[in-house]
Parts: structure tokens; sequence; C-alpha cells
């Protein structure tokens, strides 16, 4: 374990030869390549002490922290040593790019964003968009080894500089850019904890009569996922109009007997009875009470309306205190309820009566750690009369603090309400009277289906938008594989095939269906595989006089691609050990390092045996690639089956409650064929794709890779894509971003997940309310 900790600790802080930083003073500094100084050590260890969760290469996080100081001088010293190396990144490698346009990003944010606890949120934002290389336990063990001093020694010797070395600092830039968008996504993201609100979703949900007020908000993209929020806190917390019963108040006299009430209303009479005679008498009603006289039909408390602002509301508890305090002033039938925000030492009046107040609250945030303070202001400047209530919002944790607790302490006298909300999404409503309270409801939001963004590209003409999209919404089922010549196991980072249509295909785990990395890959006889322990697999083949060989980083699931000039002559053997292919043809040997893709004649491998046999990957990636199923990729038959349902072939298509299948509904031999199709290729691929036309306002596409692509002439109906397989739960997504099924191939976090029954009604049964026409 100390051996493997010690590696992981060099290996991230050893620098390059002729690299843009190095170290100097014994370690103490790094510099740029021209001397000039670009961070000390302490400040350096200072910053990644808070990344340990978002753990980002080093020289990554060197040209994050230097993106605002010199961007013209960053840009200069890598174009220079893209040139040493080789590296036409204009034409071959586009994310160099989109490295690039991150760092003019961060140039131009505002002062203010560098400066302090901010400059720490932002670094904070940008790497947690990316997923860490390695657990938050093992960034600091590697902290701590390095702070111990023991290893500077050899991490102060530099290693040959390599394109490995700059692609893995500029594909996490890469990938980060992508994360992000544009700057006025990131900043939106800095200031209220959202990079976009959502399109609405296409679920038909019954809603309680709109207002003016949430209409406006709803026909504006930026604040339509906040206003499902808050309909949704409508729905869920029921305010009661006043927090007060006409027998809690102190004042009026006795109108009568009753035989409900409050204990200390109890006739005295009552009192002479045994205590086991009263507890009868109260469990069945019988004991009587004093009851007041009702209150005049005019009282109207005076109602405030209180919303924590502090530094620890920040993301999801302000999301969930904005849209409750935005839900209590909706309910409020005697108007505008007086809205305050505290902030730290003080309270600021709100406006959550228009637009653009409830836009002013929801970038509001105070820099103090809580509103204790605020709230004593409040309670002795405002909170005087006795005929008032409180809507208090806070987080559930700083409401029991010390601090907190005494200021709260002023107002608990008053009647009125606690909202309490936390990062879980669970707002609870608690009522306060005369000090005491109890619960009146709560409930549970998933932000992440109710604020649920698309990124969708519109389909080009005569192909399915399914194969237009930047990244394939689903996970692929198995389809034909090459498996005994054409794989590789991973161990840990998951494992990799080359099908029969030459795509690459990667599985992370036997959770998910496979990822399509390449669906080009050059045709060859030879292809070979090894990885790194830093998660890097190889894929390399022999093409055209060259030699092809693509890095795939399963930390962030991107690829790249070289070509090395090389002709191979006859029988080609290749053996992967050691960050080294070992290439062997019927002349000569070959030695080829990953890092340098520098080609040295003359070195064959010594090793005693092939570090690539087969028979043990091929018996752990089959435990990966395939959960149990069967998939289709031929379609003889579509139409409505007896019972209403889409019936492809024998199968038709059911659904429950979070679940879509495929059933047999008749056997094969029973099946008419009925449709006749055109079959081509998908451009530039070797990928099948039938098309057939329904009728004359639907088509399908069947895709040789397990994908049936619906598509209908009617605009209210969206494309949809269906993955073929039986025996397992299946999956389908719609044009619009929308999917549902089974998760190895949605996805657990996909942001367009709903319910099967939902998917089902809302697309499916579009499709087959047409067929049923013909």
């Amino acid at each position: 374990m100390y051996y493997k900790q010690t590696l992981e600790t060099t290996a991230y802080f050893k620098s390059a030869h002729d690299y843009f930083w190095h170290w100097a003073d014994g370690g103490e500094v790094i510099e740029w390549r021209d001397g000039t100084t670009l961070v000390y050590r302490s400040s350096l260890m200072e910053v990644l002490a808070e990344l340990k969760d978002c753990f980002p290469p080093l020289g990554a996080l060197l040209l994050l922290l230097t993106a605002k100081k010199d961007p013209h001088r960053t840009q200069r010293i890598l174009t220079d040593i893209f040139r040493e190396l080789n590296i036409n990144y204009q034409q071959d490698h586009p994310w160099i790019l989109e490295a690039f346009h991150l760092l003019q990003i961060l140039g131009s944010l505002p002062d203010r964003s560098w400066l302090g606890g901010k400059k720490t949120h932002l670094l904070q934002t940008l790497c947690s968009a990316v997923a860490p290389s390695v657990s938050s336990e093992i960034a600091g063990n590697i902290l701590d080894n390095f702070n111990s001093g023991r290893l500077d020694s050899n991490i102060l010797a530099p290693v040959p500089l390599s394109k490995f070395i700059v692609e893995v600092d500029l594909q996490y830039l890469a990938a980060i850019y992508k994360a992000i968008g544009s700057r006025d996504e990131l900043l939106l993201k800095l200031q209220t904890g959202v990079s976009e609100l959502p399109k609405p979703l296409p679920v038909v949900i019954p809603e309680p009569p709109q207002t003016d007020l949430l209409s406006e908000l709803e026909s504006d993209p930026a604040t339509t996922g906040f206003t499902r929020l808050t309909r949704q806190m409508i729905a869920a917390l029921h305010i009661p109009m006043h927090a007060h019963g006409s027998s809690d108040q102190l004042f009026g006299g006795v109108s009568d007997i009753s035989n409900r009430g409050n204990f200390d209303r109890l006739l005295l009479s009552e009192l002479a009875h045994d205590e086991l005679s009263l507890m009868v008498r109260l469990a069945n009603n019988e004991a009587l009470y004093l009851r007041r006289e009702q209150l005049p039909s005019d009282y109207q408390p005076e109602r405030f309306l209180l919303v924590d602002t502090s530094i620890k509301m920040w993301g999801t508890p302000r999301l969930l205190a904005m849209a409750a305090a935005l839900a209590c002033s909706l309910q409020n039938k005697k108007g505008e309820m007086p809205a305050y925000a505290l902030t730290g030492y003080d309270y600021t009046p709100l406006q959550l009566g228009t637009k653009a107040g409830v836009s002013s609250a929801l970038e509001l945030l105070s820099p103090e750690l809580n509103s204790a303070a605020g709230l004593t202001a409040f309670a002795k400047n405002v909170l005087q009369k006795q005929q008032q209530e409180f809507f208090l919002i806070t987080d559930e944790q700083l409401f029991h603090t010390a601090s907190f607790q005494e200021a709260f302490a002023l107002i608990r006298k008053c009647n009125g309400y606690l909202i309490l909300v936390n990062r879980a999404g669970k707002v609870q409503l608690f009522h306060y009277t005369k000090g005491h309270r109890h619960l009146l409801n709560h409930a549970v939001y998933d932000l992440d289906s109710i604020l649920t963004t698309t990124n969708i590209l519109p389909a080009a003409h005569g192909l399915p938008a399914f194969l237009h999209q930047q990244e394939a919404p689903l996970y692929f089922p198995f389809s034909s594989m090459q498996l005994h010549y054409y794989y590789y196991n991973a161990g840990v980072f998951g494992g990799v095939a080359i099908t029969e249509d030459h795509r690459l295909l990667y599985w992370k785990s036997v959770a998910n269906g496979a990822k399509e990395i390449s669906n080009d890959l050059p045709k060859s006889n030879a292809y070979a595989f090894g990885h790194s322990e830093q998660g890097t697999i190889y894929v390399l083949l022999n093409h055209k006089e060259a030699l092809h060989l693509y890095y795939l980083n399963t930390s962030i699931g991107t690829c790249s691609h070289h070509v090395i000039n090389l002709v191979l002559k006859g029988m080609v053997k290749v053996i992967y050990d050691d960050k080294n292919f070992y290439i062997t043809d019927e002349r000569e040997s070959y030695r080829l390092p990953v890092d340098t893709l520098q080609i040295q004649p003359g070195q064959r491998y010594t090793g005693a045996k092939d570090p690539m046999a087969r028979a043990e990957h091929l018996r752990i990636l089959k435990k990966i690639i395939n959960c149990g199923y069967n998939m289709y990729k031929q379609v003889k038959s579509i139409k409505v089956s007896p019972s209403g349902r889409l019936a492809i072939n024998h199968m038709e298509l059911r659904h429950h409650t979070n679940k879509l299948s495929f059933e047999s509904w008749t056997t094969v031999n029973n099946i008419v064929p009925n449709l006749n199709g055109q079959e081509s290729t998908i451009p530039g691929t070797q990928i099948r794709i039938t098309r057939y036309v329904l009728t004359n306002s639907v088509e399908a596409w069947m895709d040789s890779r397990g994908l049936l692509h619906l598509r209908s002439q009617d605009p209210n109906v969206r494309e949809i894509t269906l993955v073929m397989i039986q025996n397992k739960p299946t999956a389908c997504w719609a044009a619009d971003g929308a999917c549902c099924g089974y998760q190895y191939f949605t996805g657990e976090k996909n942001a367009g997940l709903i319910p099967a029954h939902t998917f089902y009604e809302s697309y499916i049964q579009p499709y087959i309310d047409h067929l049923k026409l013909t």
C-alpha cells in the first residue's frame, strides 16, 4: 500500500522537461518555462486541500490558476510546446481549441471572482463538473505524502515531456468546457447554483389555477423550472389561513361549554375526578371545556415572511427556500405579504409580487455564515405587536445552532410558521402556537427531475434524430462482435471491444450497456490493446501503411486518435507491456512507447509470456457485456396487436409502473411480414440501417445496433428510439430528451428520465393511434 501511495504521489507532482511549468528553489515554488514565478508551494497546497473531492491533474490546475493573470503568456508557451511535439492542434485535435476557449472564458470573468473564497468556489465549480480520477481519500493520502517532504528528491527530478502529458491536462480542460457551456452559464451557476433553468417537462400534471405572476415566470425559460418547483410547493405545503383558533387568544369572554378544547380550558370540576376516570372522560370526549367568544370576522393578523440568505443556504437550500417563500406569498389571500431577506447582521425587503423582484431575490446571497443577528434586529424593530404572525424559512442545520436558537426565542412568542429545508430536497412546515410547535406537512423534492435541462440537436433531413446527437442518449446493447480476436478487459477500468461494423465500444461496469467511443474505426486485421494504472486504455491497429493509436481516458470518457507512419509487411504480431507496444512483422521488430509515440526499431519483447493472453479476458468480459438479453437487428412486422399495443414481430411493447418490456403476444410462425424496406449504411460508418414506410404519416428505421427509430409527420408527435431486446426490460428515448425504462441503457443520472407509463402515454400511444388508422 505504501509503495502504491508513493507512486501516486510522485506521478502527480512530477514535472516534465521543457513543459510550461517546473519546480524551483528546492520545491518551494513552481515557475513558468521562462523562469518567472507561477505559484508558491504553500498557496498550491491550500488550493489542493479545498479540491480533494474533485481532484484535478496538477498541470490542468496550474492552467486554471493562471487563466486570469496572464492568458497570452499561457497560450504562447503552449503553442511553442505543440510545435516542439509536432501537434497540429487546429486540425487534428479539436479538444485543444476547447481548452483554449475555457481559458478565454475564465480570463474574461470579473476580478472579484478570483478573490478569496470566491476563487475557491470558482475552482470547485469548475473541477466538480468533471468526474474525479481518484477518490477524496486517495487525494488526501497524496497531499499528506507530499507535505511530509520525504519524496521531494524524487519529485523534483523531471521526466521527459510527451504528448500524453499534454493531452491529460488539456483534455481535462476541454471536458470542463463542455460541461460548463458558455460564460453566461458559468456566471449564472456561480451566482445562483444552477447553470441553466430547463425547458418545461412534457409530463402533463394537474396544476392549481395559475396566477398572473406564475404565468409570467413560466413564460420565461430562465425561471420555468423554478416556477414548476413553486407549484409543487403550493400543492404540498397547505398554508392555513391563520395560525390561531377561536380559543387561542386571551381576549374575550366565555360563550359556551364544549366537549372539545385545550386542556387549559377544562372545567375545574373535571380535575376533581381521579386519574383513571379523567382519562376515560378525555378519551370518550365526555370531559367539558370552556369555549371563548368567537373572534371578530374582520380579524386580520399582520404577517411577515422571513427568508434566510446566509452563505450556507447556497445551492439547493436557497432554491427550495425561495420557492417556499413565493408559495407562501401567493397563498396569502389578503394581498402581498411583506417579505424580508435575513442578510447576516441586517434584513432587506423583498418584492415577491413581480417577476423582477423574484429574479433579484434568487440572486441575493449574504457572505455571513448565519443570519441570527439579522433575525434579532428584525424582532426588535418590527415584531412589536401581539397580533402578528411570522413565516420563517431557513436551513434545518442552521436553525438548530445555538446563536440562531437564541435569536429565534425573540419571535417564538408570536404565532407563526417555520419552514425548514435541507440539501436532500426535504421541506418541513411547522406550526408555532404560544411557543409550542407541531409538524403540519412535509415533502421531499427531486430537483434533478424538476429542474431538468436538455441540449438536443435537431435531426438532419432523412435520418433519425438519435443519430445526430453529440453523444448517444442511450447506452447500446450487445451486438455481434468478433470476440475471439477484438476485445480487451482492463480490470477495474472496464473493457472494450471492436464490432464487425468497426465500432469501438466501452463498458465501464456491468451496471450499464456499451458506450460508443468511435463508429468509424479503420479496417484492420491486427488489433492490440493495453491500459495504464491511471485508467487510460490504448487501442492499436494497422491500416494503410500506418499505425493508428487510440487513447481512451476512462475517467472522463474522452478519446484521442494518433497516426504513426510505419509500413509493416506480412504477419504482424503486437504485444503490450508497461506502456509499450512491441511490434514484430516478417522483417523487423519495433517498440512504440505510448507516451512519446516515437518508433524505436530493433527492440524485441523479451518477456516470458504474452501479457495479452485471451482466455481470462474473454471470461471476465463476457460477464460485463451481456446481462442475459437477446438483441434483434431485423423486423418483419410493425402493427397494433389485438390488445391495442405496439407490436413488433411476435412481441408487443408493454409498460408497468417503471418498466418497459417486449413480451410475446403470438408465436413466430404466426407472423405475416408486412414490411418492405430499403437498406443502406449510415454515412461515414459501416452501420446498416433499413427504412420502412408504415403509413402515409409514420416511418421507421431499423438500426443494426439493435435500435428501432420511429418518426411521424405529425409535428405534435415526437420521434422516438426503442432498444430492441427481449428477456430483459428495455428503454426508450424521445427527441425532446425524455427517456424511460431500464437504467442499464438510460443511466442512473439521466436528466430526462420519467416514469414508463407516462412516457408510454405521451410518446408511444400517438404512434399506436396513427397505425390504427391504416
